[in-house]
């Protein structure tokens, strides 16, 4: 089976919109948050985003692409899913080299 990376490079952009409109939609929370757990706070809204979707479709689709598919990164969700994109762009470049040689 092979995976779009197009299509995972958009949903995972998307989630990563989701995250950052959190961010602001609930700044009043996260400037209520005491300095020292304001990064803790930021993640747990990220988790909460991410977990408020159905991405089963999603991680299989990453796992069969070889990539991370998010399973066990609670404790770092944002920075899991911009590893992976970055390592999406690097998988599509070469996808790329190797159709054009």
């Amino acid at each position: 089976m092979e995976v779009d990376l197009k299509r995972l490079a958009l949903e995972l952009d998307g989630i990563d919109s989701l995250m950052l409109d959190s961010e602001y939609s609930f700044k009043h929370l996260l400037k209520a948050a005491h300095p020292f757990n304001k990064k803790t706070a930021k993640n747990l809204l990220h988790y909460l985003i991410l977990r408020s979707l159905d991405i089963r479709e999603l991680q299989d689709r990453l796992h069969t692409g070889g990539l991370s598919s998010m399973a066990s990164s609670e404790s770092h969700i944002r920075g899991q899913l911009v590893a992976i994109a970055q390592r999406l762009d690097e998988k599509k470049i070469n996808s790329q080299r190797s159709i054009q040689l």
